[in-house]
């Protein structure tokens, strides 16, 4: 349920954007920071979440987390201000950022590895799936029928609950804590390098691409970072060991993350607002827009991505799919008050919808396949952090570009020229094979909404 609500949260908020802006009157240029404030704070404190699971234990960092993420809900859904209710967001990012990892090594701490704990991922999958599903639709019923603070206020009552029985259904701890100090100078750095990276990104919208400021915060950004990495390279017990980047295809995978995530931000952020700012829908029309495509990641989209990749191996069936999601965004850019739903945004989502599905699986498979189990945590983080900031890549370039006279048309473009990357990062991985989709890491770290396969290799990979 942890799970579900904080993927309810980014896509139920996306659906509400147009309504929050309206209300709050936003700047145009400053939308973007609803969701890029959560983000952001999310992507920079996730690998230090993880650490501090295993440091202070994995239940307390949940209990704490939660209680952040649900009281931020409830004061975000108060706000009466642009600035307040981005920072409300933050700090929700703070709080589903402990949650997160936390939810994720209870989970395999409580069950047993193997066909156990392979279920109990399947089903964390499947929730999460659902949660996707539910944002799009329960963010439309909920703008249209009391109004966008509403979209707040349904993390409380999941919060208040899941705080309720965490005494009762999770034991205090079940894995001893690392009795290593935290690398406290490192874990700062890459922080704050996360952090002035993904807000020199967020702010290209507001600067410009080339402008003195961009490049001032790029370049700090890359200061910040460098230190954290010679940092790394010299201390007993790294947050992040170097070593883990000479893992096979791990890079590439990384950058896959990145730029589907950001082809996913570009496109379905921007067609959720043009849906109602451009075409006039009501907030529950554009979210029926995206059902089909739910639908269809959820019942085909999944299952099929694990014998697909065992079949044909993860970088063939990921350039395949690159070319469908090309192919999706395309036609989404030929949208125009004039055109059908039929032929335009029913197969465009959905034909792109399922490219990005099967591209993220592909992406996490391919990655965290032949981890050694002393870095699964680190190569994880790795991955999970890759998404985040390719979220905000792709809500931030996608938002300056979508100021221009381009418009709508012209995030999309941008949505393409990442799916162009997504298909050059594949292109990189070598020697991909089959990947075994029951390996328990791989359905351990598939976040955002993205169903984990139910496969007849569950249990003979888990075997082997």
């Amino acid at each position: 349920m942890t799970f579900f609500m904080i993927v309810l949260d980014f896509s139920i908020v996306s659906i509400a954007m147009p309504a929050i802006q309206q209300a709050l009157h936003f700047d145009p240029g400053d939308l973007q920071w609803v969701i890029s404030a959560y983000t952001i704070i999310f992507a920079g404190f996730l690998m230090v979440a993880g650490r501090l699971c295993d440091l202070v234990g994995r239940r307390v960092i949940f209990v704490v987390g939660l209680l952040i993420f649900t009281a931020s809900s409830l004061v975000a859904g108060f706000a009466h201000g642009p600035a307040f209710l981005v920072i409300m967001r933050g700090v929700q990012g703070l709080g589903a950022a402990m949650v997160n990892p936390a939810a994720l090594a209870l989970v395999t701490d409580l069950f047993e590895e193997g066909a156990p704990r392979n279920r109990a991922l399947s089903l964390w999958g499947v929730i999460g799936s659902a949660g996707l599903t539910a944002g799009i639709l329960l963010g439309g019923i909920l703008t249209s029928a009391l109004g966008w603070r509403a979209v707040f206020f349904v993390n409380v009552p999941i919060g208040v609950a899941l705080l309720a029985l965490t005494p009762i259904l999770v034991p205090r701890e079940l894995s001893p804590r690392v009795r290593e100090r935290i690398d406290y100078v490192g874990a700062l750095l890459m922080t704050a390098g996360i952090l002035l990276l993904i807000y020199a990104i967020e702010e290209i919208a507001e600067d410009g691409l080339l402008s003195f400021a961009t490049l001032w915060r790029l370049a700090l950004a890359i200061v910040v970072l460098s230190a954290f990495v010679f940092v790394e390279s010299r201390v007993r017990n790294p947050v992040m060991p170097l070593s883990v980047f000479r893992l096979p295809n791990l890079t590439p995978s990384a950058n896959v993350a990145t730029f589907q995530a950001a082809a996913y931000a570009a496109l379905f952020v921007y067609a959720s607002i043009y849906f109602q700012s451009g075409l006039h829908w009501a907030p529950w029309r554009a979210a029926m827009a995206f059902l089909p495509m739910s639908i269809l990641l959820t019942a085909f989209a999944g299952p099929f991505s694990a014998p697909l990749a065992t079949r044909f191996g993860g970088r063939t069936v990921g350039i395949t799919a690159t070319a469908l999601m090309i192919a999706g965004g395309i036609i989404m850019t030929l949208i125009n008050p004039h055109t059908s739903y039929w032929i335009g945004a029913l197969p465009g989502t959905v034909i792109a919808g399922f490219g990005c599905m099967i591209t993220y699986q592909m992406s996490m498979m391919v990655g965290l396949a032949h981890i050694p189990p002393d870095q699964t945590g680190a190569a994880s983080g790795i991955l999970s952090t890759a998404i985040q900031v390719g979220l905000s890549l792709g809500v931030a370039i996608g938002g300056t570009v979508f100021e221009t006279t381009l418009g709508t048309r012209g995030a999309f473009l941008t949505s393409i020229a990442f799916m162009v990357l997504v298909g050059i990062s594949f292109l990189t991985m070598r020697g991909v094979g089959a990947a075994k989709a029951g390996t328990p890491i791989v359905h351990h770290h598939l976040p955002f909404g993205k169903l984990i396969f139910f496969s007849r290799d569950h249990h003979t990979a888990s075997a082997s």
